[in-house]
């Protein structure tokens, strides 16, 4: 899911697309289906005790709830998409995220990695809030992205970043606050069809 048409918690109408071209990174309204039940006071109590270890497990300032039980996420996202199947989980790598959070081990062979996304640990995906935001300011990148909307190489972060301070001193994105973590490439993957 990455559109809410209620705009509700900051999520924005529209997905992040150009065109065909869509967003496919880690900002993409994370547990919104799970927090929204939760704040309506409505989650049946297995899914109440679920999230509640999501949070205490994600104890950062990375702004990131993670889940790293395979089955624990299997059950939050069938609860997710009851109403209407538009979620799906995805995996997540990156060096900083694996010094805050720990890791565990993957069948790496299980997933598709998409590409890299460029994220402001803590605040926001650079690419979302930058190339799908304002696609004028960050034009050749549209030609730069994968078909996912990712980066294909984390060497590219560097020049990006760089582009996106520069949209951030002329008014043309948001600046980014400073981040105790940095800003790092997050690799994004999806479990293969089966």
């Amino acid at each position: 899911m990455d559109k809410d048409p209620e705009g509700r918690a900051f999520s924005s109408k529209e997905a992040a697309c150009i065109g065909e071209l869509c967003y496919s990174g880690i900002d993409r309204m994370a547990w919104f289906d799970l927090d929204e039940e939760f704040y309506k006071g409505t989650l049946p109590s297995a899914i109440q005790q679920l999230r509640q270890s999501l949070v205490a497990s994600n104890d950062d300032f990375t702004g990131m709830k993670i889940c790293k039980d395979l089955e624990m996420c299997k059950s939050l996202l069938e609860f997710s998409n009851l109403v209407e199947p538009q979620n799906e989980f995805i995996v997540v790598r990156s060096p900083m995220l694996t010094d805050v959070k720990g890791a565990i081990e993957i069948d790496e062979d299980s997933y598709i990695w998409l590409g890299y996304d460029c994220v402001s640990l803590g605040n926001w995906s650079l690419l979302r809030e930058g190339l799908f935001r304002s696609p004028g300011s960050f034009a050749e990148w549209a030609t730069i992205v994968n078909e996912h909307g990712l980066l294909p190489s984390p060497t590219l972060v560097d020049d990006y970043v760089r582009l996106y301070a520069g949209a951030a001193a002329t008014d043309q994105v948001e600046e980014v606050p400073v981040s105790p973590y940095g800003i790092s490439p997050v690799e994004i993957g999806r479990p293969k069809p089966t």
